[in-house]
């Protein structure tokens, strides 16, 4: 019996190990942060998104315009990283992510006040679409940094936060909505969210990692340059070394490939998220039942994401095939959902949409930094997000514009699926141009 007990301590232990040697405690944190960041993230949309038709009533104000607020909170969610850099000058890792959390929790919390929709808009975006933005670049970078080996696993498994707000939230939100009214949602999520504070403390003893020379495989050393160990000729100040690092990186043609792929996936998760249950609904679903359908591609969604990063860390799929897959799956059921309108076609086209997109937010921080190379991952995360909020923000109404024309979110999902395809196109642009430089530079 003792030798049994030993031996499973034993197996335990090889299983610790084995999920520590890449990343560390520090890494590990980053996961958590990152999960809970995401889990927030969703939480708040979803919650606004399954609240959207009553929002319109309680507030008086047309559904496009409701849905361009959501779209602009989660667009400065998406966009806000380019001030981490700033604020990590000034203060530590961990500080940030607290102060971050506390920023969402109070904001959704004082969010239910608000007796008007440009007072929901101005609360939500200068306090939770900071917060969420700022923590969540935060945590990107200390998980690029930190693992080499089980990246791709650690990221898809942080990601896997807002799988669990999708099983979770919309069915809770629609409870919390029928028993204490849309004010008291907002208090009951704004205090979940809080949440995410705690986990700055787990990141307190973060130490950025002295820079060493890496380039990206597919661009020539002269393309990236370490900020800190160039010859005193080449070797920025301190105060230019922001603007030296944004110039390396908008000058490298695999940067604007990257954003081509992100701004496509990018679009489709943020619009999905608002419009899918108003849009169920006007097909003639029952709220809960919409809210049902929003849980079922969720748990989809969390066995993907659990179940990809291991496969591409150990080599049985490349991730660009992965990601050709993960792209193309999500724009055909888009373009066919207007045919879609029994419960279980509804339910099978948001399994085609919401698992692969989330597979494909994954892969794209795997190509960025696989193109790009990690000590660009600060400045290449923010300033792609902040291009992909900024779409957002200019289309993210018009799905709900053609329903108030129209009566119908059909074409808008037709759109967002031609959205989509910018992920394919990027695909083949990268895959041409890699040829290209391969040809180029025979080995």
């Amino acid at each position: 019996m003792a030798q049994e007990l030993d031996a499973a301590r034993q197996q335990r232990k090889i299983g610790v190990e084995w999920c520590m040697r890449d990343g560390g405690r520090i890494g590990w944190s980053a996961v958590l942060s990152l999960w809970t960041t995401w889990f927030v993230w969703d939480s708040l949309i979803k919650c606004l998104a399954v609240m959207l038709p009553t929002l319109t009533v309680q507030l008086q104000t047309p559904t496009w315009m409701l849905g361009g607020i959501i779209a602009i909170v989660d667009g400065i969610a998406e966009g806000s990283g380019t001030l981490v850099f700033p604020l990590s000058k000034c203060m530590g890792t961990g500080c940030i992510i607290v102060v971050c959390g506390i920023a969402v929790g109070g904001g959704i919390i004082a969010a239910s006040f608000v007796t008007s929709a440009i007072q929901l808009a101005i609360i939500l975006t200068t306090t939770a679409g900071f917060g969420i933005g700022v923590s969540g670049i935060l945590a990107r970078h200390i998980i690029g940094t930190s693992f080499s080996k089980q990246y791709v696993m650690a990221s898809g498994w942080a990601q896997t936060g807002d799988s669990v707000a999708y099983i979770v939230m919309p069915p809770f939100t629609h409870l919390c909505l029928i028993t204490y009214g849309w004010r008291g949602n907002l208090l009951i999520v704004g205090a979940i969210c809080m949440h995410l504070a705690v986990c700055g403390a787990l990141l307190k003893r973060y130490k950025e990692p002295r820079r060493k020379d890496e380039t990206s495989p597919l661009l020539p050393p002269a393309r990236n340059p370490s900020d800190c160990e160039m010859s005193s000729e080449r070797r920025p100040t301190c105060e230019n070394k922001h603007i030296a690092s944004n110039r390396e990186l908008f000058t490298n043609p695999f940067y604007w490939i990257t954003l081509l792929i992100s701004s496509g996936t990018h679009l489709t998760s943020g619009m999905w998220r608002i419009y899918f249950v108003p849009h169920a609904i006007a097909k003639g679903v029952a709220s809960h039942d919409a809210a049902l359908f929003v849980t079922i591609a969720g748990v989809v969604t969390l066995i993907l994401k659990i179940v990809h990063g291991p496969l591409v860390d150990g080599g049985y799929v490349s991730c660009r095939v992965l990601m050709g897959i993960a792209a193309f799956i999500p724009t055909a059921g888009l373009i066919i959902d207007p045919w879609m309108n029994s419960n279980w076609q509804i339910i099978c086209c948001g399994i085609m949409v919401l698992p692969f997109v989330g597979v494909s937010f994954n892969l794209t921080d795997v190509i960025t930094k696989e193109l790009l190379g990690k000590d660009q991952l600060v400045n290449a995360f923010g300033w792609l997000g902040l291009k992909a909020a900024l779409l957002r923000i200019i289309v993210g109404f018009i799905p709900g514009w053609i329903y108030d024309q129209t009566g119908s979110y059909d074409a808008a999902f037709v759109m967002i699926g031609f959205l989509e395809s910018l992920s394919l196109i990027g695909l083949i642009v990268l895959m041409y141009v890699t040829r290209s430089t391969k040809k180029d530079n025979p080995v």
